[in-house]
């Protein structure tokens, strides 16, 4: 669904305007992306001027573009849709709770920018049909399975290697400590009473005396609400000799959208490489 093609002279891709604004717009958006990523990291919060400065930079790329295009209905229409489809997705996915406010604008912003690069610049003469922003998008979630998988064999390893007691003192069947497993890690309580660990959800809580795995929504709940929670539990951990807490990690979705759009624009869409090379192997 990108235009390169369309944005190229008849001596190929060597026109000066076009080179500079692709690595320009490529530019700021890696640098865009890193900038959010890693304030997203530090505190779970993005400044307006990250996005708003992605957003106006890429109506500036995209107006060039549209100017300085042979076929500009083809390029207008090209924008349109994938902003379109970004938008659109990027609200569904808001109103799912699968991500925040601040992940909806960068992503939306991001897409703006990367709406007429070429997806995989390693390969500029492959063809995909998705937006650049989408491809990206599909490319993060493919990025954030393999947390799950990290997870288990670490706490296989702390299991079954070093001989951890993981489990003691919770009561639970075996399918519950496997999807824990898969999501959590337990970690000394004294870690969490002492704030050496920020941004995390706790997988257990206390019932009569009982330690059980208790598994909430969410970004869905309430913060106020979740932050009680928290508090009931580090006190009820102060006079439990439990030698750990399980916990999951909150992980900011903008690291994987920012590793999603770079693999974008190297390789392409992960999931259009893979069938490629099914399609090569059958």
């Amino acid at each position: 669904m990108y235009v390169c093609e369309k944005l190229k002279s008849k001596e190929g891709d060597n026109r000066s305007g076009y080179t500079m604004i692709r690595t320009l717009a490529t530019f700021i958006l890696i640098i865009g992306l890193g900038i959010s990523a890693y304030q997203d990291w530090k505190s779970r919060e993005v400044k307006d001027w990250i996005w708003i400065t992605l957003l106006v930079t890429g109506l500036l790329i995209n107006v060039f573009v549209l100017w300085d295009s042979r076929d500009r209905f083809q390029v207008l229409t090209t924008i349109t849709l994938s902003i379109i489809i970004v938008i659109s997705l990027g609200f569904i996915l808001w109103y799912l709770f699968l991500w925040g406010g601040g992940d909806l604008l960068v992503f939306i912003a991001a897409s703006l920018v990367a709406a007429t690069l070429p997806i995989s610049y390693l390969s500029p003469n492959s063809y995909e049909v998705l937006p650049f922003g989408i491809s990206a998008l599909t490319n993060a979630y493919l990025v954030t399975i393999i947390l799950p998988g990290y997870l288990l064999i670490k706490n296989i390893y702390r299991r079954f290697i070093i001989g951890e007691s993981l489990f003691h003192g919770i009561k639970a069947s075996i399918a519950q400590k496997l999807f824990v497993s898969l999501i959590g890690s337990p970690v000394n309580p004294k870690r969490l009473q002492s704030d050496h660990i920020s941004f995390y959800t706790i997988l257990e809580e206390k019932n009569n005396g009982i330690w059980k795995f208790k598994f909430h929504e969410g970004i869905k709940n309430n913060e106020e609400a979740m932050e009680a929670h928290k508090l009931k539990i580090l006190k009820d951990l102060e006079n439990d000799s439990k030698p750990f807490i399980w916990i999951s990690y909150t992980l900011p979705f903008l690291i994987p959208l920012m590793i999603g759009f770079i693999i974008t624009a190297t390789i392409g869409t992960i999931l259009f490489r893979l069938w490629i090379l099914f399609q090569a192997l059958g």
